[in-house]
Protein backbone atom coordinates (compact mmCIF):
# COMPACT_ATOMS: atom_id res chain seq x y z
CA UNK A 1 0.00 0.00 0.00
CA UNK A 2 1.81 3.10 -1.36
CA UNK A 3 1.06 6.59 0.98
CA UNK A 4 2.37 9.90 0.95
CA UNK A 5 5.05 11.44 2.93
CA UNK A 6 2.09 13.64 4.53
CA UNK A 7 0.25 10.27 5.33
CA UNK A 8 3.87 8.55 6.74
CA UNK A 9 4.11 11.72 8.99
CA UNK A 10 0.46 11.66 10.13
CA UNK A 11 0.51 8.12 10.75
CA UNK A 12 3.13 7.94 12.90
CA UNK A 13 2.35 10.80 14.89
CA UNK A 14 -1.31 8.99 15.57
CA UNK A 15 1.09 6.72 17.34
CA UNK A 16 2.87 9.53 19.38
CA UNK A 17 -0.12 11.51 19.93
CA UNK A 18 -3.42 9.29 19.41
CA UNK A 19 -5.73 12.66 20.32
CA UNK A 20 -4.25 14.29 16.87
CA UNK A 21 -7.23 15.24 14.91
CA UNK A 22 -5.80 17.68 12.22
CA UNK A 23 -3.31 16.25 9.89
CA UNK A 24 -1.81 19.85 8.97
CA UNK A 25 -0.60 20.37 12.72
CA UNK A 26 1.77 17.00 12.77
CA UNK A 27 5.05 18.77 12.37
CA UNK A 28 3.79 21.53 14.62
CA UNK A 29 2.47 19.38 17.47
CA UNK A 30 5.87 16.74 17.07
CA UNK A 31 8.25 19.58 17.52
CA UNK A 32 6.28 21.25 20.68
CA UNK A 33 5.75 17.96 22.16
CA UNK A 34 8.95 16.36 21.33
CA UNK A 35 12.03 18.24 21.10
CA UNK A 36 14.12 19.86 23.49
CA UNK A 37 12.92 23.21 24.57
CA UNK A 38 16.27 25.22 22.69
CA UNK A 39 15.73 23.06 19.55
CA UNK A 40 11.75 23.68 19.63
CA UNK A 41 12.48 27.83 18.48
CA UNK A 42 15.27 26.92 15.82
CA UNK A 43 13.11 24.40 14.40
CA UNK A 44 9.81 26.77 14.31
CA UNK A 45 12.00 29.39 13.10
CA UNK A 46 13.49 27.41 10.47
CA UNK A 47 9.81 26.70 9.13
CA UNK A 48 9.39 30.34 9.59
CA UNK A 49 11.87 31.61 7.39
CA UNK A 50 11.54 28.78 4.66
CA UNK A 51 8.22 30.04 4.35
CA UNK A 52 8.62 33.65 4.46
CA UNK A 53 11.20 33.31 1.79
CA UNK A 54 8.92 31.52 -0.64
CA UNK A 55 5.90 34.01 -0.18
CA UNK A 56 9.01 36.70 -0.80
CA UNK A 57 10.03 35.11 -4.22
CA UNK A 58 6.66 34.11 -5.54
CA UNK A 59 5.31 37.87 -4.44
CA UNK A 60 8.88 39.37 -6.45
CA UNK A 61 8.45 37.07 -9.49
CA UNK A 62 4.61 37.64 -10.38
CA UNK A 63 4.98 41.61 -9.46
CA UNK A 64 8.23 41.68 -12.15
CA UNK A 65 6.44 39.11 -14.36
CA UNK A 66 2.79 41.85 -14.39
CA UNK A 67 5.07 44.94 -14.79
CA UNK A 68 7.06 44.00 -17.48
CA UNK A 69 3.98 42.37 -19.51
CA UNK A 70 1.93 45.68 -18.32
CA UNK A 71 3.85 48.64 -18.75
CA UNK A 72 6.30 50.19 -21.49
CA UNK A 73 10.14 50.36 -21.14
CA UNK A 74 9.92 54.01 -21.74
CA UNK A 75 9.08 55.16 -17.94
CA UNK A 76 11.20 56.25 -16.10
CA UNK A 77 13.49 54.57 -13.53
CA UNK A 78 11.62 56.31 -9.89
CA UNK A 79 8.17 55.85 -12.03
CA UNK A 80 9.30 52.16 -12.58
CA UNK A 81 9.97 51.90 -8.91
CA UNK A 82 6.88 53.01 -8.20
CA UNK A 83 4.83 50.70 -10.08
CA UNK A 84 7.04 48.00 -8.84
CA UNK A 85 5.98 48.47 -5.34
CA UNK A 86 2.15 48.98 -5.76
CA UNK A 87 2.06 45.53 -8.27
CA UNK A 88 3.72 44.03 -5.09
CA UNK A 89 1.50 45.61 -2.25
CA UNK A 90 -1.60 44.21 -4.48
CA UNK A 91 -0.28 41.09 -5.13
CA UNK A 92 0.63 40.53 -0.93
CA UNK A 93 -2.86 41.81 -0.61
CA UNK A 94 -4.49 39.63 -2.59
CA UNK A 95 -2.52 36.86 -1.37
CA UNK A 96 -4.01 37.33 2.01
CA UNK A 97 -7.31 37.83 0.51
CA UNK A 98 -6.53 33.96 -0.69
CA UNK A 99 -5.27 32.94 2.86
CA UNK A 100 -8.13 33.72 4.77
CA UNK A 101 -10.57 32.48 2.22
CA UNK A 102 -8.32 28.80 1.13
CA UNK A 103 -8.73 26.72 4.52
CA UNK A 104 -6.13 24.07 3.35
CA UNK A 105 -2.64 23.91 1.35
CA UNK A 106 -4.92 20.95 -0.37
CA UNK A 107 -7.52 23.27 -1.26
CA UNK A 108 -5.23 25.72 -2.53
CA UNK A 109 -3.24 23.79 -4.62
CA UNK A 110 -6.74 22.00 -6.45
CA UNK A 111 -8.05 25.57 -7.02
CA UNK A 112 -5.02 27.03 -8.35
CA UNK A 113 -4.71 23.71 -10.87
CA UNK A 114 -8.55 24.67 -11.88
CA UNK A 115 -7.42 28.26 -12.88
CA UNK A 116 -4.38 27.26 -14.67
CA UNK A 117 -6.40 24.51 -16.79
CA UNK A 118 -7.88 27.56 -18.43
CA UNK A 119 -4.34 27.97 -19.87
CA UNK A 120 -4.20 25.13 -22.26
CA UNK A 121 -6.65 26.31 -25.12
CA UNK A 122 -4.83 29.85 -25.56
CA UNK A 123 -1.34 27.92 -25.36
CA UNK A 124 -2.33 24.99 -28.08
CA UNK A 125 -3.90 28.04 -30.66
CA UNK A 126 -0.86 29.84 -29.93
CA UNK A 127 1.52 26.61 -31.17
CA UNK A 128 -0.85 25.03 -34.07
CA UNK A 129 -2.75 28.00 -35.41
CA UNK A 130 -1.06 29.99 -38.16
CA UNK A 131 -0.27 33.94 -37.18
CA UNK A 132 -0.20 33.36 -33.54
CA UNK A 133 0.19 37.57 -33.17
CA UNK A 134 -3.40 37.99 -34.74
CA UNK A 135 -4.62 35.72 -32.03
CA UNK A 136 -3.03 36.89 -29.01
CA UNK A 137 -6.61 39.37 -27.63
CA UNK A 138 -8.60 36.01 -28.45
CA UNK A 139 -5.98 34.24 -26.50
CA UNK A 140 -6.08 36.71 -23.81
CA UNK A 141 -10.09 37.47 -22.89
CA UNK A 142 -9.96 33.67 -23.52
CA UNK A 143 -7.52 33.44 -20.49
CA UNK A 144 -9.24 35.94 -18.50
CA UNK A 145 -13.29 34.64 -19.08
CA UNK A 146 -12.18 31.09 -18.03
CA UNK A 147 -10.76 32.62 -15.25
CA UNK A 148 -13.09 34.49 -13.74
CA UNK A 149 -16.18 31.76 -14.95
CA UNK A 150 -13.72 29.25 -13.27
CA UNK A 151 -13.26 31.20 -9.46
CA UNK A 152 -17.06 32.18 -9.54
CA UNK A 153 -17.38 28.27 -10.36
CA UNK A 154 -15.45 27.69 -7.28
CA UNK A 155 -18.08 29.55 -5.47
CA UNK A 156 -21.19 28.10 -6.73
CA UNK A 157 -20.03 24.25 -7.21
CA UNK A 158 -16.60 23.83 -4.99
CA UNK A 159 -13.61 22.89 -6.16
CA UNK A 160 -13.91 19.63 -7.82
CA UNK A 161 -15.38 20.65 -11.11
CA UNK A 162 -15.05 24.17 -11.30
CA UNK A 163 -13.15 24.10 -14.12
CA UNK A 164 -15.33 22.52 -16.61
CA UNK A 165 -17.23 25.77 -16.71
CA UNK A 166 -14.13 28.03 -17.20
CA UNK A 167 -13.03 25.82 -19.78
CA UNK A 168 -15.90 26.10 -21.98
CA UNK A 169 -16.37 29.91 -21.46
CA UNK A 170 -12.23 29.84 -22.57
CA UNK A 171 -13.13 27.98 -25.74
CA UNK A 172 -16.40 30.03 -26.94
CA UNK A 173 -14.33 33.11 -26.60
CA UNK A 174 -11.72 32.03 -28.30
CA UNK A 175 -13.48 30.20 -31.15
CA UNK A 176 -15.42 33.90 -31.15
CA UNK A 177 -11.98 35.34 -31.45
CA UNK A 178 -10.81 32.87 -34.55
CA UNK A 179 -14.27 33.78 -36.22
CA UNK A 180 -13.83 37.11 -36.08
CA UNK A 181 -10.22 37.43 -37.45
CA UNK A 182 -11.48 35.44 -40.81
Amino acid sequence: LAMTTEEKNFFSAKILLPALKQDDSVLLHLIVNFMPTGLKGLAISAIIAALLSTVNSMIMVVSARVASDTFSDNVSSKMNLNMLRTITAVVGFLGLIVAYFVHGIIDLIIGGSQVISVLALPILGGLYLSKPKEREPGAFYSILAGIVVTIISMLILGYHIAFVPGLIAGFIVYAISLVKKQ
